[in-house]
């Protein structure tokens, strides 16, 4: 019940604190990346409710923990491949060769307004 409890006390301690301390509005730069982190970590209480008090209460079989620990690498793979190819369907690059034209449109503006 330990690492439930330090589970809990990441995902919702943690990120509140986080939040509050946070003094201007923050952009998530990868979305798709945040959300399927977070059906992930929604599903993983369910798993945990499902392994700790359905399957077996109050003991893990091996086979629920090789399946846990699978999860967690299934994540790392539906977060790159978020990553690598983002909702859009554009590559990741491209969406940063669009932000630096926005960045250089936005400085020559600024540098004719001075002018």
């Amino acid at each position: 019940m330990v690492l439930v409890g330090s589970a809990s006390f990441n995902m919702l301690v943690v990120t509140g604190v986080s939040i509050l301390a946070a003094w201007e509005v923050k952009k998530i730069e990868a979305f798709g990346a945040f959300v399927v982190t977070a059906i992930f970590s929604c599903f993983a209480y369910v798993w945990f409710f499902v392994v700790l008090c359905v399957s077996t209460p109050g003991f893990i079989d091996f086979w629920e923990a090789v399946i846990t620990l699978s999860l967690y690498f299934i994540l790392i793979l539906f977060v790159y491949v978020t990553e690598k190819v983002s909702w859009s369907g554009k590559e990741h690059n491209d969406l940063e060769d669009e932000d630096n034209n926005r960045v250089r449109i936005c400085r020559h503006t600024l540098i004719q307004l001075a002018h």
